[in-house]
């Protein structure tokens, strides 16, 4: 990858980024990842004559040379307006042994060009790396920290879990079932269906569901931020149908992690001695008897205090109503 992201031509007018190359393809994943509060945009960009494998539902397969890109955008700019903070690439290779490489691009003030981050001892990108924010309601609207992923971190949450389930990526059948705009005529499935994006017909996810408008806000905030990792297989299942089962008054039951003495997942009229409120509220995690503490989550590309406050208020208000047991 070149240096400059000017020179790969993806954004051949930026800082105007509604100028793209003409076949990159805008999509919008529903429930979203929340990442520091910021804007996002994401793009997948397909090599020219090829489809993505969709005749496995739960593992779409992407031709290699398939190259995802995402830019994030804070709220810092010339009066309160938006301005780009750093691109991600994520392109499929021809090996099943390195099956994604990883870069990221960070953004001049102007918006006019970004470069790609490499520490020159290791290859990688410094995992240290910050870039000052602001984000509107995030932090009392005082500027933050927000981290930049290295790219092994890129790999430790996209890489182990693209070669099993699609959701490492957010383009896949569970999250491309609403419209890119309020005026399209069609959701982004059947749109890229009928543009020829898929080797067979893909059918539409069902939506996140709950008769209590609140338990619904936190499946798909669980299912947007979570389910990603805790899907079932390495660790326990976060999926919707089963969120309440998993949590409440159970046990970690991890291998990295044991909760200190009297927590739990979640912990009926106590949020702050539910694993999963205070992993969300990223708030100093206690050791336990053991020495090993509770990690923020995701681990890595987050700000401690840019918590997403809906969420948060959501979790607590429904871990202080649940009854004990």
């Amino acid at each position: 990858m070149p240096t400059s992201i000017k020179a790969t031509g993806v954004f051949p007018a930026a800082p105007d980024f509604a100028q793209h190359v003409a076949r990159m393809r805008e999509y919008v994943p529903d429930p979203p990842l929340w990442s520091d509060g910021m804007d996002k945009q994401r793009f997948i960009l397909l090599p020219p004559g090829q489809k993505i494998d969709t005749s496995n539902p739960d593992q779409w397969a992407f031709p290699p040379g398939t190259i995802f890109i995402k830019t994030f955008f804070d709220q810092g700019g010339p009066a309160g307006k938006s301005r780009p903070i750093e691109t991600r690439f994520i392109r499929r290779t021809d090996s099943d042994l390195v099956p994604f490489d990883f870069y990221l691009y960070e953004w001049n003030d102007a918006g006019t060009d970004a470069s790609l981050i490499v520490d020159d001892m290791s290859g990688d990108v410094n995992a240290s790396k910050t870039h000052q924010i602001t984000i509107k309601g995030i932090n009392g609207g005082l500027p933050f920290d927000h981290g930049l992923p290295s790219r092994s971190q890129c790999g430790e949450c996209h890489e182990s879990n693209g070669m099993k389930y699609s959701t490492f990526i957010g383009f896949d059948q569970n999250r491309l079932g609403v419209k890119l705009a309020p005026t399209s005529a069609k959701t982004q499935i059947e749109q890229f269906s009928d543009d020829g994006l898929f080797t067979t017909k893909v059918t539409p996810p069902a939506a996140i569901t709950d008769p209590d408008v609140r338990m619904q806000r936190i499946k798909r905030f669980v299912f947007g931020n979570c389910v990603h990792c805790h899907y079932g297989d390495k660790a326990f299942d976060l999926h919707p149908n089963v969120l309440v089962m998993n949590t409440v008054n159970r046990d970690t039951e991890a291998q990295s992690v044991t909760e200190p003495k009297g927590w739990k997942r979640i912990l009926p009229g106590k949020p702050q001695n539910s694993v999963l409120f205070v992993q969300v509220q990223r708030t100093m995690l206690p050791m336990n008897a053991a020495g090993n503490g509770l990690r923020k989550m995701p681990p890595a590309g987050v700000a401690d205090q840019a918590v997403d406050p809906q969420a948060l208020t959501d979790l607590r208000d429904w871990i202080m109503a649940l009854p004990a047991k």
